[in-house]
């Protein structure tokens, strides 16, 4: 619930809100989810949503479950189902297959133009009926809007630059420093390349995992190939072209863009023919086809196409962009998550580098688009199977759901700000070359808000006389602000986007790929992400950013209630003010890494409280409240979900001032528990008792601990990322049913360079004045 309090005076005053009734946030459209049901709902395949069909009387597409007898489909011409059809003759078309596949054919009469809304149920004999998963919604038109029909004069190249546009990009380079230094950065890479050796297969088969070294090998033509193709484009030298021409033929000779483990039943069943390696070399391969062209023989350009056909393209589709062939695959069956963009969008762009040359690219092309659209109206609420691995799998294979919505209201992403990048980066690139060859706008379909949480998680400090920037490091995060340059002005380009213009010329400090400088446009008014109050909700991904501004000074705090992707730490906050971070994250690093496996991902390498000692489970808490003025942010959580055997209660209670932040847990156990409140400073701290000054120098931020019990401040070792450091351990004094703590962070005084205010915070303390009752006082 944000509520603004604009006429409430600003003064020194917590008031904290564990005792608020919980606001349901419902769109409307999410099924009610936390119920045990006998039967989980089926799955609606196709028509997919936002789809344009032809056929007056269509089949329906349904994933079943083993355990129901009974299918039937609603179809009604609005979301509520108001005056819906109830058809009830189905067909078991396959039972083989991880899902059973059921059919239902539209018996009635013909359906006439326009939008149609449909939904599944299944049930079993004994007169029980799931609700349904969500809804899809398609059209119905005498014009197959979706083809996609290639233009009669397509001369390479054209997906990124056309040689007509050569020497316009030339000229514009010359008008801007911050362009040229992009473009000298692309020359030096390129010509630094000509020394380099292309990885062979024999590289990528020596790596070990699922992925071998075959991403690795995807990575370096991702990034090498591309750029070499396109200097040589753009200055016309030979040496380029042939070092761009091998490269390409090399990576056309591999057998396979697989990694090793992915087609073994032993570790992924059914297979998987095509993964995220797998799109990486699609996309480079199909980026250096399409730019080195015209210099190819006719017989390297049919090598081309077929290496990406049949290596890349067919299975990619088939697989992540064809609701069909997905339906098939554990953790295909939905557009959701960022590798189902990632792999559908690098075949998309490998369609339409081949498009007019291959008579399936522009099937694969209309597919590709179509799951792209689903994902960003991705609404949620379905059930589906996840699970790829067959050891101690249970057969048949458990669903899961209902999933979240890909994007909250609020513009959040559902798994993290760096993986919304990745699979949204993917989508652009399509997107922009499907609008340069076909003139569909794909943008229109991208949120509105999509930057929202990047630009309020953001911080920018100056640290050994250098700018450091970093987003806000919850989950699978990564905190990098490094490589989100081509997404930024992807939308530049194409919707205009000042907020993006905003965050790229912050973050960015020159173009390091052809794209950003393609894309950049340097007269692009920016537009800030400043608003009216200091609070900023996420309600969908239950995250909650409060911050006094965007200055290096500007104390800003920001808390997750739900989890994201990877760790066991609901509830966790991180703390930035006075000149850079004050209480972090730990991170996140390869997966593969023993300290991601056994402590980046644990709830110890995370700012709560631990019970007995022990590891969260997975689950999400409950965002209750948030208010804000233009002053003071404030939020409430109700966290007991992460040890639902050990607590009936765990309320975290956050509000920020100008140069003050409190953070309060009162926690209510079933039986005695041993309560510790584990914290991770930046480094370097010190540490006095159960206080800590953070960072180096004399006016540095200060923390101070209370608790009920009592605590003893402990330090530990853990790890930011790969880099061994320390964090402390407040734990309690004895084993108690209840336990509360205070943690109080003051930032030095100073005048903020986000908003402006006069408002002077006195040095403060907290103190202890009962049982569970502590104030927070200012001094002098």
């Amino acid at each position: 619930m944000m509520t603004n309090l604009r006429n409430v005076p600003v003064a020194v005053m917590v008031v904290f809100l564990a005792g608020s009734v919980p606001p349901v946030w419902c769109t409307g459209d999410i099924p009610i989810g936390g119920v045990r049901l006998k039967i989980q709902p089926p799955l609606p395949v196709w028509p997919s949503d936002y789809e344009t069909i032809t056929e007056r009387r269509p089949t329906f597409h349904i994933c079943g479950l083993s355990s129901a007898t009974k299918y039937r489909v609603e179809l009604a011409r609005d979301e509520r189902f108001t005056n819906g059809s109830v058809l009830s003759e189905f067909k078991l078309t396959d039972v083989s297959g991880i899902s059973p596949a059921v059919s239902v054919a539209w018996p009635g009469e013909p359906l006439t133009n326009g939008q149609y809304y449909w939904r599944a149920f299944c049930g079993d004999d004994t007169g029980f009926w799931t609700p349904p998963a969500n809804y899809r919604t398609f059209f119905v038109s005498d014009v197959d809007h979706d083809a996609v029909i290639p233009p009669s004069e397509l001369k390479h190249p054209y997906l990124l630059v056309r040689s007509s546009e050569v020497q316009s990009i030339r000229d514009r380079i010359g008008t801007s420093d911050r362009l040229r230094r992009g473009w000298q950065y692309q020359v030096n890479a390129a010509y630094s390349a000509l020394e380099l050796e292309p990885p062979t297969e024999i590289y990528a088969k020596g790596g070990v995992g699922q992925h071998g070294n075959y991403s690795t090998c995807s990575g370096w033509y991702h990034r090498h190939l591309e750029n070499v193709a396109f200097v040589a484009v753009m200055t016309g030298d030979e040496r380029l072209v042939r070092k761009g021409v091998e490269m390409l033929m090399i990576a056309c000779s591999y057998e396979r863009w697989l990694g090793p483990l992915f087609d073994d039943p032993a570790h992924f069943d059914p297979p998987w023919r095509s993964t995220l390696e797998t799109a990486m070399m699609t996309e480079a391969v199909a980026v250096g086809y399409d730019l080195l062209y015209p210099h190819l023989t006719d017989a390297q350009r049919q090598t081309v196409r077929q290496a990406l056909a049949d290596k890349g393209i067919r299975m990619l589709v088939r697989e992540w962009a064809d609701p069909l062939g997905s339906s098939q695959l554990p953790r295909h069956q939905v557009p959701t998550g960022n590798w189902v963009m990632v792999c559908s969008a690098s075949a998309g762009l490998g369609a339409l580098a081949i498009l007019g040359e291959h008579p399936e690219a522009p099937q694969w092309a209309r597919l590709v688009r179509n799951r792209v659209r689903a994902w960003l109206h991705d609404r949620g609420g379905d059930w589906y199977v996840d699970n790829p691995w067959p050891h101690n799998r249970p057969k048949p294979i458990p669903v899961i759901g209902p999933s979240e919505p890909n994007f909250g209201r609020d513009g959040g992403y559902k798994e993290s700000i760096g993986y919304m990048n990745y699979g949204t980066r993917y989508v652009c690139d399509f997107a922009n070359s499907l609008r340069r060859v076909t003139g569909e706008n794909l943008f229109t379909h991208v949120p509105d808000n999509l930057l929202d949480h990047m630009a309020w998680s953001i911080m920018a400090w100056v640290e050994d006389r250098a700018v450091k920037s970093a987003v806000v490091d919850f989950g699978d995060e990564g905190g990098t602000t490094s490589w989100y340059g081509d997404l930024l002005t992807c939308l530049m380009k194409n919707r205009g986007d000042g907020l993006a213009a905003w965050l790229y010329r912050r973050t960015t400090p020159v173009a390091s790929s052809p794209r950003m400088l393609l894309w950049d446009d340097a007269t692009l008014l920016e537009r800030g992400p400043h608003g009216d109050e200091c609070v900023r909700v996420f309600h969908d991904i239950g995250q909650v950013v409060m911050r006094q501004g965007w200055g290096p000074d500007d104390p800003m705090a920001a808390i997750k209630f739900h989890q994201n992707r990877g760790h066991h730490d609901i509830g966790t906050f991180y703390l930035f003010g006075r000149g850079g971070p004050t209480i972090i994250d730990s991170g996140s690093t390869n997966y593969t890494s023993p300290i991601y496996g056994q402590h980046l991902a644990w709830t110890a390498a995370h700012n709560v409280v631990m019970v007995d000692n022990e590891n969260q489970v997975r689950a999400d808490g409950e965002l209750l409240a948030a208010v804000g003025t233009s002053l003071i942010g404030a939020t409430s959580g109700q966290l007991k979900a992460a040890y639902p055997d050990k607590l009936e209660s765990w309320t975290r209670d956050v509000v920020v001032l100008p140069q003050l932040a409190v953070v309060y847990d009162r926690l209510e156990a079933k039986g005695e528990h041993q309560f510790d409140l584990v914290l991770h400073p930046e480094n370097p701290f010190a540490m006095i008792e159960a206080m800590l000054a953070i960072g180096p120098g004399s006016q540095t931020p200060v923390l101070q601990v209370l608790g009920e019990p009592a605590v003893r401040a402990v330090l530990q070792d853990g790890y930011h990322r790969t880099l061994a450091r320390k964090y402390v351990r407040f734990n309690a004094e004895r084993r108690a049913s209840q336990a509360s703590f205070v943690t109080l962070c003051r930032w030095p005084m100073h005048r903020g360079s986000g908003r402006q205010h006069e408002l002077a915070v006195l040095p403060t303390v907290a103190r202890q004045i009962g049982p569970d009752a502590y104030r927070i006082v200012a001094e002098g």
